[in-house]
């Protein structure tokens, strides 16, 4: 009897004391971007728009943050040389900072015309952390190529970059305008090395560099790759506002 008790007991105590409330798991915080090393070449794909690679045109992308310079290489046929340049040729945009012998711009070089100019004064390159707060939009696959998935992150201006979830190498860089802009990275993704200084400096006999592009070209549209990354950079300031 007095067993019978003691359970009736045990059971009354645990009907009546409250349960702990439930865990609670929190959430993983969404992958972040990595920062850019602070001296890379990169190799990449542009006017890729269908699993046809004889259309896609290569380029190599030069980053040198201690010297403030970046240096981007199309080649001939590539979107960025016909759209904003208007040459049929291979075309190399430098992001540069000021010296004795030029102000900070984008200047553009002109292979097949031997032509040099300053397309936007003032315009320097990135910081190596521009990536951060840029927003996180899951999981994608690449369209083309090894279908890798991929990590990607979006600015409010509908610009993403891409990185493979395996090794967190940087994949894809893509535009709104036109897919024929988007740079899809090689495997190696961005490959930190040391760069000489005369990847950086601009060719002689192409002409005088500091006069200023013809309005046929990029000038006001501005639709280049950094102007658009500074775009995407500045989005953190207006979704912390």
């Amino acid at each position: 009897m007095r067993h019978i008790i003691n359970v009736v007991a045990v059971v009354a105590l645990l009907v009546l004391t409250p349960l702990p409330a439930a865990l609670t798991i929190p959430a993983l915080a969404p992958p972040i971007p990595h920062p850019w090393p602070l001296s890379f070449s990169a190799t990449f794909m542009t006017n890729v728009t269908s699993a046809n690679t004889k259309q896609w045109i290569p380029g190599v992308l030069y980053y040198d943050y201690a010297r403030k310079a970046q240096r981007i290489d199309h080649g001939s046929g590539s979107y960025e040389c016909v759209e904003f340049y208007n040459t049929s040729g291979s075309c190399s945009l430098y992001f540069l900072p000021a010296s004795s012998e030029r102000a900070t711009g984008l200047y553009a070089v002109l292979h097949q015309e031997q032509r040099c100019c300053l397309d936007i004064p003032g315009l320097g390159t990135l910081s190596p952390t521009w990536l951060e707060g840029i927003k996180y939009s899951g999981v994608q696959r690449l369209e083309y190529g090894s279908q890798e998935p991929c990590n990607v992150w979006t600015a409010f201006t509908g610009h993403s970059y891409w990185q493979r979830e395996t090794d967190d190498s940087a994949a894809k860089m893509t535009f709104p305008k036109h897919a024929m802009q988007d740079y899809v990275f090689g495997p190696d993704g961005l490959t930190p090395k040391d760069l000489p200084e005369t990847l950086f400096t601009l060719p002689s006999g192409f002409g005088n560099c500091s006069e200023p592009c013809s309005s046929d070209t990029h000038g006001l549209r501005r639709s280049h790759l950094t102007l658009r990354l500074e775009t995407i950079a500045d989005s953190k300031k207006m979704a912390s506002t």
